[in-house]
């Protein structure tokens, strides 16, 4: 078996035993792409990237507002929890801080 046959015989992009690496042949697949069939395959597979990347934008709006609803639940059930609790006489310091850190965390963190 010759040197060049040992070549042909490895998997593409694979290191031969001199250490050089074989390239990928990408030629049928791009003169695939440019018959008829290959674009309207690759125009069908633009218009779903197209069709998720407004649906993605559609919903972030959705998900921004009920992120806000939903801190704002957080924020008044807290201010409730420490009035309540105040009030009973029974608010302790533990309390304020696991208090505090909840309310610092849903603030703090970034979108």
């Amino acid at each position: 078996m010759s040197n060049n046959d040992d070549k042909e015989a490895l998997p593409a992009n694979q290191v031969d035993q001199e250490g050089q690496e074989e390239e990928l042949d990408f030629s049928p697949f791009w003169g695939y792409l440019q018959t008829e069939q290959g674009h309207k395959i690759v125009e069908k597979l633009i218009d779903y990237l197209d069709m998720g990347k407004r649906s993605t934008l559609l919903n972030s709006g959705q998900i921004a507002r009920l992120d806000k609803l939903l801190q704002a639940i957080v924020v008044l059930s807290v201010v409730i929890a420490v009035s309540a609790l105040t009030y009973l006489e029974k608010f302790t310091p533990s309390l304020g801080v696991l208090f505090g850190t909840l309310v610092g965390y849903i603030y703090g963190r970034k979108n």
